[in-house]
């Protein structure tokens, strides 16, 4: 019976031990919990409308004559005006619309030789002399634009602008002598924003 006492004694001793070792195994660990707030994301669109389009126009009648023809980017009815020629087709002012979110300001720039330049090559070329227009709808107001950029402002994080403009100006220099033919320049307009 001793014998058994003994292999009991020493089994709880075994036990004990164990449980003793267990109780003292302990650990801990950090967890951190990290946000950084930034601001949103500037999105910004310069979206092409129609094209600066003066659609014909006879040359003057009168060999001594100098004709121009005229679009207002201001005006919403009546854009073209004319001096000695005779206009044919649809004119259509040019447009395009800057569109964007989360922004604080926007710049619309058209390149210097938008105010003056030739069209065509010489003897043949034509003058023009651009003008745009601005506005925050569509179907105007629109306020004729002076030099060669134009800032807004909007309203930052959270928020939505648009802003149109139009394009315009003046095609001189039309006499008889000029040869028939499209008569075409191109213009690059650009938009930073912020």
């Amino acid at each position: 019976m001793r014998l058994n006492a003994i292999r009991i004694t020493l089994l709880a001793i075994a036990l004990s031990a164990a449980s003793c070792a267990r109780a003292q195994l302990t650990d801990a660990a950090n967890i951190t919990a990290t946000l950084e707030l930034i601001a949103a994301s500037p999105a910004c669109n310069l979206t092409p409308g129609d094209a600066l389009d003066y659609a014909q126009a006879e040359r003057p009648a009168d060999a001594s004559a100098t004709g121009t023809i005229t679009i207002d980017p201001t005006a919403t009815t009546d854009v073209l005006t004319v001096t000695s020629v005779v206009p044919h087709g649809t004119p259509a002012v040019g447009g395009a619309m800057v569109s964007g979110s989360n922004l604080t300001s926007w710049t619309v720039t058209v390149p210097s030789a938008f105010a003056s330049t030739t069209i065509g090559a010489a003897p043949d070329d034509l003058s023009f002399a651009g003008t745009w227009a601005g506005g925050s709808a569509a179907a105007g107001p629109f306020t004729q634009v002076t030099g060669t950029s134009h800032t807004g402002s909007a309203g930052g994080d959270g928020t939505t602008t648009s802003h149109h403009f139009r394009f315009g100006g003046t095609i001189g220099d039309i006499t008889q002598a000029k040869a028939l033919g499209v008569y075409e320049v191109t213009f690059q307009v650009s938009l930073t924003c912020s």
